[in-house]
């Protein structure tokens, strides 16, 4: 047997090289045995989980959510304001531009008058609570008149209003702004109705067109009256806009010189208005008489009513009053200088007089009468009342017997009173000085007596009283008056 050397034996037995490569090679194919013997490669083994995200708290969570609220408005609001803001721009920029476009035409160079906007002006109408309207003025042709310098007016117009019923009370009223004017009571022939005129002074006669001037009733009191209305006060009012009127009103007197003055009951209410009374007090007498006003002054030369009041306010009130039951005047910031008499007739009730102002003064002479048949007796109750200013009351005559009870008082001024010799009863004064005088009067028999002291734990307080020594019937007890007088930081005089 011949052995070839140059070639290799072949052997069963692989190298390890060998083997791993056929191994490969056999589990590229699928093999499943060599795949058996191998052992798995060699991973790197690590859980795969989500990622942990920490979660915010509650508490941070509404506090984002508040400032973005928050953010949200501030951006709505920021939006409107800005749209708002540019409305106004633009708004502002077409009036710039209407202006400049003014009386010019779009389409050449012709001026073009434009009239301005004139302001809604009002008409009148009476006022329904006032009373109803029966009828409107008929203004007689208006005249033109020369304006001076104390009246603008250059145009008058007339008017007349007939009361057929003389028994019923009167009324006259006015209402509305830029009106004045000036009232006069006066009296007529006996056998005429009340009536009153009008005169009205203006600038234009659409001023006069848009009042209300007219005659009215009030159904419930059964009174009838004059109502003057103007418009109220509107934009563009001018001196011009305003209105005077002259209202004169005529009372009948009494045919018969013999017999009784006829009775009236009268009320007005004229605000900027001056107020007169002829001397009506022998031919004409009042029942019931009430009379307002304010700014201008009230004036009486001599006037009689029962109950009277008259009311007026930063303007003075004048004249002669006289009352048998009760008299009120009462102002402001004006005086009071005013003669009064006071009629007692009833002896059950008191005849009162109450007088009031401030920051002015008060001067009035008073007497007292009574209708008894010996000429004595009567109650009197009278109040007066001011400040900043001084008083000054007298008392001419007195009944005797008569009983009075007098309250007076100030401020920071004088207040001098003289009583009447026929007074009797109680006094007290109280001020910083106090000087007590004794009239000079004649007392033969010495039947009055006058006595007085001064409060030494109380400074300026006097106390004092006046006594009469006659004789009463059946022992009574004679009711006496009393007098209370005060100011302070000025003197107090008392004449007794």
């Amino acid at each position: 047997m011949i052995i070839d050397e140059s070639e290799e034996p072949s052997s069963s037995v692989k190298s390890p090289t060998e083997v791993s490569s056929t191994a490969f090679n056999q589990t590229e194919a699928g093999v499943g045995p060599l795949q058996q013997l191998l052992p798995p490669p060699y991973v790197s083994y690590q859980a795969v989980l989500p990622p942990v995200v920490t979660s915010p708290p509650r508490r941070q969570k509404q506090r984002w959510a508040r400032l973005h609220k928050t953010r949200r408005r501030l951006a709505f609001a920021s939006i409107a304001l800005n749209c708002l803001f540019f409305l106004l721009l633009l708004r502002i920029t077409r009036r710039e531009r209407t202006t400049e476009r003014m009386g010019r035409d779009k389409h050449g160079d012709t001026d073009i008058t434009i009239p301005p906007i004139l302001p809604v002006i009002p008409v009148a109408k009476p006022d329904p609570r006032s009373g109803k309207c029966v009828a409107s003025a008929t203004w007689s042709n208006a005249t033109f008149i020369s304006p001076d310098d104390d009246s603008p007016f250059n145009t008058t117009s007339h008017a007349s209003f007939t009361f057929p019923d003389a028994s019923s009370a009167m009324f006259l009223i006015a209402q509305g702004a830029q009106l004045g004017g000036h009232l006069q009571v006066v009296t007529t022939s006996p056998h005429a109705f009340p009536r009153v005129d009008i005169q009205a002074r203006y600038c234009s006669a659409r001023v006069l067109d848009r009042s209300a001037v007219c005659q009215m009733e009030q159904k419930k009191t059964g009174s009838v009256g004059l109502g003057i209305f103007t418009p109220h006060a509107f934009d563009g009012q001018s001196a011009t806009d305003a209105l005077d009127f002259t209202i004169t009103l005529f009372l009948p007197t009494s045919s018969d010189p013999g017999s009784n003055s006829p009775v009236y009951n009268l009320e007005t209410n004229l605000p900027q208005f001056s107020q007169s009374f002829d001397a009506l007090r022998d031919v004409v007498r009042f029942d019931q008489l009430k009379i307002e006003g304010r700014g201008k002054p009230i004036y009486a030369k001599s006037v009689f009513a029962n109950n009277a009041t008259v009311m007026n306010a930063n303007a003075k009130i004048s004249g002669s009053f006289e009352t048998s039951s009760s008299l009120i005047l009462s102002t402001t910031n004006a005086p009071v200088l005013s003669s009064i008499k006071l009629h007692h007739r009833n002896i059950f009730k008191t005849t009162h007089l109450r007088i009031e102002t401030c920051n002015a003064e008060i001067d009035a002479p008073i007497s007292l009468f009574t209708t008894a048949a010996n000429g004595q007796g009567g109650r009197f109750n009278i109040s007066a009342t001011t400040t900043n200013a001084p008083m000054t009351m007298t008392f001419p005559s007195a009944p005797a017997r008569s009983i009075l009870h007098l309250d007076a008082e100030t401020k920071n001024s004088p207040a001098s009173v003289w009583l009447n010799e026929a007074f009797e009863g109680d006094f007290t004064l109280f001020s910083n000085v106090v000087l007590v005088d004794q009239l000079p009067y004649v007392d033969i028999r010495k039947l009055r007596t006058v006595d007085w002291q001064s409060d030494l734990k109380r400074l300026g307080f006097v106390k004092g009283e006046v006594r009469w020594k006659m004789p009463i019937l059946g022992g009574a007890k004679k009711p006496l008056g009393s007098v209370r007088i005060s100011t302070n930081n000025s003197f107090l005089k008392l004449h007794v």
